[in-house]
């Protein structure tokens, strides 16, 4: 039996700009509805905790609205190494939407190390350990 190689339309649909500038979009909502909400229930001094990849912006987005909110980031999945991360047109959008949350936890001291580096390689910022964590300076 042989196959038939797929049509390269159908390989690069999803690299299309006009898709990807759609779905970026649509991302940035989903993270605006959140804050939405966050706003309405935020009480001073709460801590603002945030889960998993799907709200990488949102830190920045509370930020804007109440900059005086303590946020706390954690993904529960690996982080990919600066390699991959660097494939995303919106890399700088999503580390810079992260940085704004004063704490980022990831499962293995891996993934943290991924972070930082694609911090490094990407936006060229500095980081170091400090107190037996990582700092981005």
């Amino acid at each position: 039996m042989t196959s038939t190689p797929m049509p390269s339309s159908l390989l690069y649909r999803f690299w299309d700009q006009r898709t990807q500038e759609d779905v970026w979009q649509s991302y940035s909502q989903v993270n605006m509805k959140f804050r939405e909400k966050i706003v309405e229930v935020y009480n001073d001094n709460d801590l603002i905790w945030i889960h998993g990849f799907h709200l990488l912006v949102l830190p920045s987005f509370i930020t804007k609205t109440i900059p005086k909110a303590k946020t706390a980031l954690f993904l529960h999945t690996p982080f990919p190494s600066s390699e991959i991360f660097r494939t995303l047109s919106v890399r700088e959008d999503l580390l810079r939407g992260m940085l704004n949350a004063d704490h980022i936890g990831f499962h293995l001291f891996e993934y943290a190390r991924h972070f930082v580096t694609c911090v490094r390689r990407i936006l060229g910022l500095t980081y170091d350990m400090e107190g037996g964590q990582l700092a981005v300076h």
